[in-house]
């Protein structure tokens, strides 16, 4: 079974139930107005998926995160060079992994986190297309796991309701934010590792995609650090960016 539509006449939350009711295996593409976000099934299941932009940028996220260092993913990223040369495609966990460099529950966490924040993202966009194919795109070396789309969709109810809030603020993915000079010196910073890293990017000069791209973060991800920000008056708004790049809206009417 494969069908396309356009995202404003059909509920991706819906089409995305369908797909796991009908224990269908292939691979949804959503085209959302920034990237193209790619959720993959198997039975039903989510094994994978991720935003275009951090298809290849695990290994980033790993180092950020303080799971591996500098010169471990240095010899996996030369390693998975190799054996691509070889004809031998292979994934950066799948090396990382056999190295010992992460264990494998980690990396299984790293990527259910990942599938929630597409499936989050997905369903946030209204502006663009989506495709479902029986074609599973993935290599055989893949570290895939198995989640219920539905349950993600219960727990994202939340998430789709803050994105909606999110939205009214932050109106574009070519924002671009710095930190606020008039904000009360003495006022005590409390950031997660996260935030702290957003912040850091938010030099007045990156817009919101250039800061998801360089964070290796989702750019809902990053509006919704942004958003937490400018409520703690630390950073304020430097540019609007362009109006023909408005962020789409979260949801249906």
């Amino acid at each position: 079974m494969s069908f396309e539509g356009d995202i404003k006449d059909f509920s991706l939350a819906e089409v995305m139930q369908i797909i796991g009711q009908g224990r269908k295996t292939g691979t949804l593409a959503v085209e959302g107005e920034r990237e193209t976000i790619w959720v993959y099934y198997k039975e039903g299941k989510a094994v994978f998926a991720t935003p275009s932009n951090l298809r290849e940028q695990l290994g980033t996220i790993l180092l950020q995160d303080g799971e591996i260092t500098e010169e471990q993913l240095g010899l996996a990223l030369r390693a998975q060079k190799k054996m691509r040369a070889e004809g031998n495609p292979i994934r950066l966990g799948t090396i990382l992994v056999a190295m010992g460099a992460v264990d494998r529950m980690i990396l299984e966490e790293k990527i259910k986190h990942q599938i929630k924040e597409s499936i989050y993202a997905a369903i946030g966009e209204r502006a663009g297309r989506f495709r479902f194919f029986r074609e599973l795109d993935l290599d055989d070396e893949d570290i895939l796991v198995s989640m219920s789309v539905e349950h993600i969709i219960l727990e994202g109810a939340r998430r789709i309701e803050e994105w909606s809030q999110i939205k009214d603020t932050i109106r574009s993915y070519h924002e671009v934010y710095g930190t606020n000079p008039n904000r009360a010196s003495g006022d005590a910073i409390k950031l997660t590792a996260q935030e702290w890293r957003v912040l850091s990017l938010l030099d007045g000069r990156r817009d919101v995609a250039a800061v998801a791209e360089e964070a290796g973060l989702s750019c809902f991800e990053v509006c919704r650090v942004i958003f937490g920000l400018l409520n703690m008056n630390i950073i304020r708004l430097v540019a609007t960016g362009r109006a023909e790049s408005a962020m789409p809206p979260a949801g249906r009417d």
